[in-house]
């Protein structure tokens, strides 16, 4: 049995949405929760498609995450991260995503809350956490679903897939965009005040184009538990 986890923002967050990362941090302490990272960690690859092109890309990656962690587990904070490191042989049984960490603190959730959301939620884990957790017999969207009714927040879950598109944005933009807009008026359906995802990627796209704000469940997460850190800066909507 891995002792404690080791927190890997992969290489998205800390680039480009570094509070995703704080706010996190910011909940393992307020939990009690030993906040440490792996020491020297890169990417790890899938995400940026790499893996696709030359697969044993995942497998190096991965190795020396691996190697890096030792005996620790790791908490995947990226959806990303987490798809590609629970889909490799070196990782895989020893990753866990954030919001399964969340998902199994409910309590210790519920009796920290110092804030109440008070939101109503469309809930959009995205298409890499459903795979990486259905890999594990779970449901993100129904873990998503838990952990905001104990962060007070009222989720609402739209029709249709969970891909936003950004997998091929870049490639084929028109089909990405065509995507996302789907998704953004599946998720304005639901009535809901804001949209949460647990995918640094989906924050991406849903924050150029959505209707209404678009926050990471670390965010929410932590300002449930009296974070007080102004993250707007970093949202566009």
């Amino acid at each position: 049995m891995l002792s404690g986890p080791l927190l890997y923002a992969g290489c998205v967050i800390p680039s480009r949405l570094p509070f995703v990362e704080a706010a996190a941090a910011f909940v393992m302490g307020r939990m009690g929760d030993e906040v440490r990272r792996i020491p020297g960690a890169g990417c790890c690859i899938d995400p940026v498609g790499l893996a696709s092109l030359a697969p044993e890309a995942r497998g190096a990656a991965a190795g020396d995450l691996r190697r890096r962690a030792g005996e620790r587990s790791i908490l995947a904070l990226c959806e990303g991260c987490n798809f590609s490191l629970s889909a490799s042989a070196e990782c895989s049984g020893s990753t866990i995503g954030f919001l399964e960490y969340l998902d199994g603190s409910l309590e210790r959730i519920g009796g920290l809350v110092e804030s109440p959301l008070g939101l109503r939620l469309a809930v959009f884990p995205g298409c890499h956490a459903e795979s990486a957790y259905a890999s594990r017999g779970v449901s993100a969207p129904e873990m998503m679903e838990r952990v905001l009714r104990a962060l007070g927040a009222d989720p609402r879950h739209p029709s249709g897939g969970m891909c936003c598109g950004g997998g091929v944005s870049g490639v084929d933009d028109a089909l990405s965009r065509r995507i996302l807009d789907e998704c953004v008026n599946a998720l304005d359906s639901t009535g809901a005040d804001a949209i949460v995802t647990s995918c640094p990627f989906c924050f991406l796209q849903f924050d150029l184009v959505a209707r209404r704000r678009v926050f990471h469940i670390a965010e929410l997460a932590a300002s449930a538990l009296g974070w007080r850190e102004d993250a707007s800066k970093y949202h566009r909507s």
